[in-house]
């Protein structure tokens, strides 16, 4: 299909015509396909997320302005599929492997080693990549003890220290970051 032709398969899709988004989803299947498949090695969850992100762009057709090639949108999707599925994954996996067993988060400091099977390196790494992202975007004193406590894996006595505040208060915006954490986390779960 020429590019004059994709631009009248894309209208008539827009408007509703099943026919057209056949043809688009032949075109690009395997480029999707491709994509979600560098992201994860489970066959059943790669057709999966492939099927998730063609309904999604079907969904949100009309949101499509052509500023940028089709395949762009569509690949962008795809891309956002596997990070919604990724973060709901990790969540669900380990929140209260986590955040419930003390002393368990020196995840969030682990790189994997060279003999780590490469998917559960990336997931394991995802995973730190969205926890860690989620400490950030918590309000500066929580935010702060959560990264000290969490990630650089220092003791409370270290906290209190480093941010020159009694151990109380350090004992507390650990608590109050964790509810928050927690509050993050589980609204990514909900999707």
């Amino acid at each position: 299909m020429e590019m004059t032709d994709e631009k009248e398969i894309i209208l008539r899709a827009r408007a509703g015509d099943g026919e057209a988004f056949a043809r688009l989803y032949q075109k690009y299947f395997s480029r999707i396909y491709g994509v979600v498949a560098r992201r994860t090695r489970d066959r059943e969850e790669v057709e999966d997320l492939v099927q998730v992100a063609f309904l999604r762009a079907f969904e949100g057709l009309r949101t499509f302005r052509g500023e940028s090639a089709f395949s762009t949108w569509l690949t962008r999707i795809a891309m956002n599929v596997c990070v919604s599925h990724y973060e709901s994954r990790c969540v669900r996996n380990k929140w209260h492997e986590v955040f419930q067993t003390p002393g368990t988060m020196a995840w969030l400091a682990w790189d994997p080693t060279p003999f780590e099977d490469p998917e559960t390196a990336l997931y394991a790494k995802e995973c730190r990549d969205i926890v860690q992202t989620r400490i950030r975007s918590l309000p500066g004193q929580y935010q702060r003890a959560m990264w000290l406590r969490y990630v650089e894996d220092y003791s409370y006595t270290e906290i209190e220290t480093a941010l020159q505040v009694p151990m109380g208060t350090v004992k507390t915006w650990l608590y109050r970051g964790r509810e928050l954490l927690e509050e993050s986390l589980e609204t990514v779960q909900a999707r």
